[in-house]
This record gives structure tokens, sequence and C-alpha cells, in this order.
């Protein structure tokens, strides 16, 4: 995954695309142990050199599924033990099954919130907890798809690092005005002319008191 997402950014800007890396859903793999720093993943709990021992007097690894095909049998008294001793050789083999606690055919998927990390234009939103359907929204305003097309007038255009970026003319647009659909200037026009006649007629008309005064 690491190198998918590595690839990616080398075919993209990230002035111009959005990378959105994210899971639908977790697992039941689980750390179930204190593994100390530089232990490996699948090492013995808390390491390999110092294993611990479970009630089973077995030793178990750091990390292990909640569910899956890795049951390997309990008893609460602890007689007639079934469940593998594990040992670093055995948890670095690359056919190993990792124990689970509940016996299925496959292990299930889990209930934890994944992680959403986000890069190029439009990541900000990007952030803390989120419900899923909002990373759709994000998406959608990112791309200005639907109702988002004018949210950005001065986009630029996609770019090459050469290059100087080229940007869009705002889209003309108009007010009603008094019934008639105007330009924002002849609007504009015609409210400071009816501000200046109003000051003329003011005028006159104080003129016009004075003299029957």
């Amino acid at each position: 995954m690491d190198n998918a997402i590595a690839a990616t950014k080398e075919m993209t800007s990230d002035q111009d695309n959005l990378l959105v890396v994210t899971a639908d859903h977790s697992h039941t793999f689980n750390m179930g142990e204190y593994a100390i720093r530089g232990n490996p993943i699948p090492g013995l709990a808390p390491s390999d050199d110092e294993p611990d021992i479970a009630l089973d007097l077995r030793q178990f690894t750091a990390v292990g599924y909640g569910n899956g095909p890795g049951y390997q049998g309990s008893n609460v008294d602890f007689q007639n033990l079934s469940r593998e001793n594990v040992t670093s050789e055995s948890a670095a083999d690359l056919n190993f099954m990792q124990q689970s606690a509940v016996p299925l055919g496959s292990e299930s998927h889990g209930g934890e919130d994944v992680a959403i990390l986000a890069s190029g234009p439009v990541a900000h939103p990007i952030h803390g907890v989120h419900e899923q359907n909002y990373i759709a929204h994000v998406m959608r305003y990112a791309a200005r798809l639907g109702d988002n097309k004018d949210h950005c007038l001065y986009r630029p255009e996609p770019t090459v690092k050469t290059t100087e970026p080229t940007f869009e003319t705002p889209p003309s647009y108009t007010i009603e005005f008094i019934g008639d659909k105007l330009a924002p200037a002849e609007a504009t026009a015609i409210l400071n002319a009816f501000f200046v006649l109003e000051i003329i007629l003011s005028f006159f008309y104080n003129l016009s008191i004075r003299s029957h005064d």
C-alpha cells in the first residue's frame, strides 16, 4: 500500500489532485500485549527474548485475531491443552496463522474507527473524526460537481512546474433591480444617481419651506 500511494503521488501533482487514503472497515486484528519497541510485529509478547507465559503455560504473540480460523480450543481448567506453544521461529514463518479467540471459517470485519488521511487541494476538511458519508461530500466539493461548480471562481488551471498558473475569468452575473436584470455596475450607478437626486430634492424642499416662513 505504501508503494501504491508513493506511485500515485509521483504520477500526480499536489496542486491539482486531492488524494484521500482511508478504509471501509477495520478487522479484529488487535494488539493484545505490551510489545517492546523494536520487537517484530508478529513476535512474542512482550518480546521474542523474554516472552510472557499465559495461564495455559504457553507463549503467545503480541497481536492476534478476535475471531477466525486460528482458533485452537480452550478449557476452563486448562487441562488437556490444545493451543500451540508459539515460538519466535514459528511466529516468523510466512505460513504461520495468528491465533484467534473465537472459531470462524474466516475472520470478520471490526467496528473501530479507521484512519483517513488526505493531501492536495481541499484536503483541509479531512481532519479528526468524520462520518463516512462526509468523505463523499468533501470529494464532491473538491471536484466542483453539482451545486459546487462556482465555489472557486479563480481556480488555477492544471499547471506544470515550469509554467505560471492561469486563472479563469469570473462568470458574469446580474442583479434583479426594480423589475429589471442589471449588471452590478449598472445597479450601483443607478443607486448613486438616486442618492444625488435625493440630496437635490431635499435642498429645494428646504428652500421652499424657508420662503414660506
